[in-house]
């Protein structure tokens, strides 16, 4: 699971920089698909929970929001909210996915989502306390 979690955030950034051609986003594919088996076959591991996450956001750089959606949702229905440490970034990811999809159907869902990780403070890390509000804020301008 760690190579190709790497490898995924490889292939993340590598889309997310520039117009890849089709056979980095292909290749990326597969083994992201790869890997979103193995971490739902693993969710004994907290590693898991950080692959679905980046599998949700490789899918969201090459514009695959259906299959990003999947992967959160499936982070989301396995990991408890109010024990894992990792909730507000998969709610970050997330909520960026649904902006950049222009998902009107996830939009209140998400802002909903990032109201509540902002109400309760738990698991936020710096970088969550100062990206979330605009984010959170992008979302509502959509509504």
């Amino acid at each position: 699971m760690n190579i190709n979690r790497y490898l995924i955030r490889i292939y993340t950034k590598l889309c997310t920089a520039n117009e890849s051609d089709d056979r980095v986003k292909e290749e990326g594919r597969k083994t992201c698909c790869m890997l979103y088996e193995t971490a739902l076959a693993n969710l004994k591991w907290v590693i898991a929970y950080r692959c679905l996450t980046y599998c949700g956001k490789f899918f969201s750089a090459i514009k695959d929001h259906d299959m990003a959606v999947t992967c959160f949702d499936s982070f989301f229905a396995s990991a408890n909210q109010s024990h894992h440490t990792l909730w507000g970034w998969a709610v970050y990811c997330f909520a960026v996915a649904v902006h950049a999809a222009n998902d009107i159907e996830r939009v209140d869902r998400a802002a909903k989502m990032c109201k509540d990780i902002l109400q309760n403070g738990n698991n936020l890390n710096e970088f969550l306390r100062q990206n979330l509000p605009a984010v959170l804020k992008k979302l509502q301008e959509m509504i």
